[in-house]
């Protein structure tokens, strides 16, 4: 995962939920099914098995979406200033719809808009860098 957009909303008549959008490597992931199970059992323990994960992929609405310019979720070309601006459009409309606002903040700090960048692996692996290499090994009779 290289960033996200979380957006906490609340219904009229239901509780208060997330809206999320995660942007993935295209060239480290080649199916994104692995990632939304992950993220679906991860909130699942984190909810204690009250939370419920919808998948975008899945939408039914998908062709009338395509067919409003709307549809901008899958692979995206960095470089194709049309798909890119679609998905900011996308974006803009996805989280600014105006039937799930919430009215009141929960919390004084809560952030109902907030989006982050993945931090970058250091090379050589997580922990402080090593100056010297340790080979181990094993040998068995």
């Amino acid at each position: 995962m290289t960033g996200y957009i979380m957006k906490l909303e609340r219904s009229d008549d239901g509780p208060y939920h997330f809206h999320c959008i995660f942007f993935f490597d295209a060239q480290k992931v080649q199916s994104i099914r692995y990632w939304v199970k992950r993220i679906e059992r991860y909130w699942k323990k984190i909810t204690e098995g009250r939370g419920y994960v919808h998948n975008c992929h899945q939408n039914p609405k998908k062709g009338e979406l395509e067919k409003k310019g709307r549809w901008a979720i899958g692979r995206i070309n960095g470089s194709d200033k049309q798909q890119v601006k679609k998905l900011a459009n996308y974006a803009v409309w996805y989280f600014s719809k105006d039937g799930q606002r919430v009215r009141a903040k929960p919390k004084a700090k809560s952030r109902l808009l907030t989006m982050g960048k993945m931090p970058k692996r250091r090379l050589g692996g997580p922990g402080r860098p090593r100056k010297l290499l340790y080979v181990g090994g094993v040998s068995g009779t």
